[in-house]
This record gives structure tokens, C-alpha cells and sequence, in this order.
């Protein structure tokens, strides 16, 4: 939200696109795609800057716009009860639930979408928890000795 609120002020101030892209770091396809919503929306470059509260809700109708809708993950969503109970199997692979939902119910997306859903949705394919484990001081010297052992490879030499 506050790099589309920086497009529009840059814009406004009469900014060239290849000038907000290269300082925002986007693409000027994506600016223009902004200043685009915003004029239709209503926001003109010429006019007055409008208030914090006319603002959010212009921009809140601009990026609830058919331009920011993912048809495909609503499509993928009818069928979450499905996706849920493959999920229970400790060895269903997220190709495997694309395979499957392309076969049974006939649904033509591509993996990385469904991927991008199991991730979104049920947290697939992260890892569970990252526990960082302090070490005291005095305990630390025994320890790279133990990590040094284990991590030895031994060589063959005949």
C-alpha cells in the first residue's frame, strides 16, 4: 500500500514513469498500471492531492479492482475440502494434489499456482518451527570439538 501511496504522490508531482520505477525499484509497466487505477478512480494529476481518508478508500476500491483478482486461486479454493483431505497423507507432494485436482476435477493450472495456494493456505511446504539454541560460553569449546567429529569425512587412500 505505501509504494502504491508513492507512486500516486510522485505522480501527482509530475514525475515521468521511467523516473518513479527506477526510484521505487518496479517496473514501468507496473507504474503505469497504478497511475491507470488511478485514473480511474478519479485522481487526476492536475487536481488537488487528496486527503488521507479520500485516499485510502480510493485506493482501497483501486486494489480491490478485477486488475488485483486471482480468478485462478478462487477456482482452486472450491475445492479445499478436497485439497485438505489429500493433505492428511504424510507423503502427498505438491505436484501429487496438482496431478490430482487436474485429473478429478478437471482443473488446468500450473503447478506454481497451486503451490503458491498450499503455502498460502495451509503453511505447505515451510518448515514447522526453527529453534535457535544458546550455547553458555564455557560449553561452547566441547562443542565445536563434538560438531568437529561429526562432520569429519573420512578419506580412502590405498
Amino acid at each position: 500500500m505505501n509504494e502504491v501511496v508513492e507512486v500516486l504522490y510522485q505522480w501527482h508531482k509530475g514525475r515521468k514513469i521511467s523516473q518513479i520505477g527506477q526510484s521505487l525499484g518496479m517496473d514501468r509497466k507496473t507504474v503505469r498500471k497504478h497511475i491507470r487505477s488511478f485514473k480511474s478512480s478519479g485522481i487526476s494529476q492536475n487536481g488537488p492531492f487528496p486527503d488521507e481518508q479520500e485516499l485510502v478508500a480510493r485506493l482501497k476500491d483501486v486494489l480491490h479492482s478485477p486488475a488485483y483478482e486471482h480468478p485462478v486461486l478462487d477456482l482452486v479454493t472450491k475445492y479445499r475440502s478436497d485439497i485438505e483431505a489429500w493433505l492428511k497423507d504424510p507423503n502427498m507432494t505438491g505436484k501429487q494434489i496438482w496431478r490430482l485436482l487436474k485429473e478429478n476435477f478437471n482443473i488446468n493450472v500450473g503447478y506454481t499456482t497451486i503451490k503458491r495456494y498450499l503455502r498460502k493456505e495451509f503453511s505447505f511446504g515451510r518448515p514447522k518451527v526453527t529453534v535457535r539454541i544458546e550455547t553458555p560460553p564455557e560449553l561452547k569449546p566441547r562443542l565445536i570439538s563434538a560438531m568437529q567429529v561429526l562432520y569429519t569425512i573420512p578419506t580412502n587412500r590405498r
